[in-house]
């Protein structure tokens, strides 16, 4: 129960592509490792509000059955050294297995590295309680 949990921090890297575009819906599929839970896989669909700002849902899977379900609110940004991408929160919102009760969150960022595919450096930076 996540009553019973401790808060620790979550901070997940890792890198991805967008897989699919349908009007203002992307679709952001990325790998990368999260500091004390290992390696994960991020389906992210994501939704552009037309004014700089998206919403997004979707799963960090660690595999074994564990996977953290969540959102994250964002808007366009152009970094200090002059990168553009995405900035913001995000918010967990419980999952499966290991993460059936999480909550959390913290900041979002996904950083434009590449195009044709459109490819983004992500980083989750917050707190998680299991």
């Amino acid at each position: 129960d996540g009553a019973d949990g401790a808060e620790q921090p979550f901070r997940a890297e890792g890198t991805g592509a967008i897989t699919r575009v349908q009007q203002s819906h992307r679709t952001l599929i990325a790998t990368g490792t999260a500091e004390g839970l290992g390696d994960w896989a991020l389906i992210l669909d994501i939704k552009l509000n037309g004014d700089g700002t998206s919403s997004a849902r979707g799963t960090l899977d660690f595999g074994a059955d564990d996977v953290i379900r969540g959102v994250a609110e964002t808007v366009t940004t152009t970094f200090p050294d002059g990168r553009r991408g995405q900035s913001g929160s995000f918010t967990i919102e419980g999952g499966k297995g290991t993460f059936k009760d999480a909550s959390g969150g913290g900041s979002f960022a996904a950083v434009l590295v590449g195009t044709d595919p459109e490819t983004l450096e992500i980083l989750f930076d917050g707190v998680i309680l299991v």
